[in-house]
């Protein structure tokens, strides 16, 4: 098949939603025509990189391999990610958060995010957004109360006398939040999930 008749799935691109959130991330070589998908974590989530990849491995020309203390992959430079690219990408090629993300933050493409960057807190969870403005953290935010009618909020931290912004989920909110999103979470991440069974609805 031809490069130009190459279309994702609705799971790659639930996906790679989630994933341009946390650590996913896109690049380019022909001034924004093409783009490749690329993504890594720690040795230690392995697992976790490794079930991306086989989402991918249709669009990768090369497995996963091991890069200093990382694992990464990266698909072949495709014009397939070129709509992601201009959404998430600005012109000086730093992420951002789409004005549309409340269209697109799917339960899966959530559970990935949280995959990549959340943390369980007590009762609660965080969404780590450091990368990212403060205006885009605040669109996610409302983007999580809107769609799925999360108790949420921002809170900031100092890091080298620079402010970074992230989400909190409350404990309210929290058993809602891992019932829509346990059902993507792979084995060797269920540890971020509520510690309690949930029930699924009937």
């Amino acid at each position: 098949m031809k490069n130009n008749k190459i279309r994702l799935s609705v799971k790659q691109k639930e996906v790679v939603y989630g994933t341009l959130l946390g650590d996913g991330w896109l690049e380019t070589a022909t001034n924004g025509r093409t783009y490749r998908f690329g993504f890594k974590q720690k040795h230690s989530q392995k697992d976790y990189v490794h079930s991306i990849y086989h989402i991918f491995d249709n669009l990768c020309g090369s497995p996963a391999i091991p890069n200093g203390t990382d694992i990464q992959f990266k698909t072949l430079t495709l014009p397939c990610f070129r709509f992601y690219g201009h959404q998430f990408y600005g012109k000086n090629h730093v992420k951002k958060v789409p004005k549309l993300i409340h269209r697109w933050l799917t339960p899966r493409a959530l559970a990935y995010w949280y995959m990549d960057d959340g943390y369980k807190h007590t009762s609660g969870c965080y969404l780590y957004t450091n990368g990212f403005e403060k205006a885009d953290v605040q669109r996610l935010c409302i983007a999580l109360q809107n769609r799925f009618q999360f108790d949420c909020g921002i809170r900031t931290k100092s890091v080298n006398g620079q402010s970074q912004w992230f989400i909190y989920i409350t404990s309210k909110s929290f058993k809602s939040f891992c019932f829509i999103v346990q059902p993507y979470i792979i084995s060797s991440m269920r540890y971020k999930l509520y510690t309690r069974r949930i029930k699924n609805k009937k």
